[in-house]
């Protein structure tokens, strides 16, 4: 069976990664890191210079027992059939960005699902003032670590290795997304 877009254009090919040139993309600075669902079938993830998801790492995390997802520069396209696993990508973005977590996500037989994201911030400046604020390591060489751990008898989150609040998570997030 072919594939084929929500206006039925024919899919060839997997679209993985589309650099997204920035004479047709004004103002690409001034985006964000965008997460949409596109039909029941693709993720777009457009990610452009400023704040840019590098890496994505999923640990038992409802029916993902691992990923580990680099991402380019530019546009990023996920497809697949219902049921693939599109939403539970989204699912852990959420998680990293300061979403409160229910038990149920951990994969049956586990005891804790694990969600790290790697940004590369060509201005980590506001980032940097928050995590100090906080008492929390900047950035090194403009890398933020977010990782969240849901565990059947307790939640921890980390950004650049040191322990945070969900609060916490929620204000970089606001920068990030």
């Amino acid at each position: 069976m072919e594939r084929q877009t929500l206006q039925g254009q024919p899919i060839t090919g997997t679209p993985t990664e589309v650099e997204v040139p920035r004479k047709r993309n004004r103002g690409a600075d001034s985006l964000r890191v965008i997460v949409a669902l596109w039909g029941e079938n693709c993720i777009i993830l457009l990610s452009p210079q400023k704040r840019m998801l590098n890496l994505l790492k999923i640990r038992n995390l409802a029916l993902v027992e691992r990923l580990e997802w680099n991402l380019g520069r530019g546009l990023v396209g996920v497809t697949g059939e219902t049921g693939a696993g599109k939403s539970v990508i989204v699912g852990a973005l959420k998680l990293v960005l300061g979403e409160r977590a229910d038990k149920g996500i951990i994969r049956t037989g586990e005891d804790q699902c694990m969600v790290e994201a790697i940004f590369q911030l060509s201005e980590p400046s506001v980032i940097n003032a928050i995590l100090e604020e906080v008492g929390l390591d900047c950035c090194e060489e403009d890398r933020l670590i977010i990782r969240r751990v849901v565990g059947v008898s307790s939640n921890k989150q980390f950004v650049n290795n040191g322990a945070a609040t969900l609060g916490v998570l929620k204000r970089v997030g606001r920068h990030l997304v």
